[in-house]
């Protein structure tokens, strides 16, 4: 179905939001399934786990003239709760090398540091 006005082929632009869907919700339960790796009785490293993933989800949302400012301080937040999350034990990683759907999505690691 192509919309007159804009000459857009609907059914194709349903198809992509649904497949965008579908690596968004495979993103997110992921992301559940790496957390459920930290302990339940360490709720501080829970917490810093939360705030890394709140602070890569507001990066998306970065705009205006000012982004670069804006990026760098992100990247700084970042950079010091992942710190904080390897000093209460575990590391963070993220990367985006998945596919769901032909849809690029990030993936995101948690593993839990050994102390000697």
């Amino acid at each position: 179905m192509i919309n007159e006005c804009t000459e857009r082929n609907e059914i194709q632009a349903m198809e992509r939001k649904y497949r965008e869907v579908l690596a968004w919700e495979a993103e997110f339960a992921q992301q559940i399934e790496e957390l459920k790796k930290i302990d339940e009785s360490d709720k501080e490293a829970l917490k810093v786990a939360n705030d890394i993933l709140k602070a890569y989800d507001e990066r998306k949302n970065i705009t205006g003239k000012k982004i670069n400012i804006a990026l760098a301080s992100n990247s700084k937040r970042i950079d010091r709760l992942e710190a904080a999350l390897k000093s209460l034990g575990y590391l963070f990683t993220k990367y985006a090398i998945n596919k769901h759907n032909g849809i690029w999505f990030e993936m995101v690691s948690i593993h839990k540091l050994n102390n000697i």
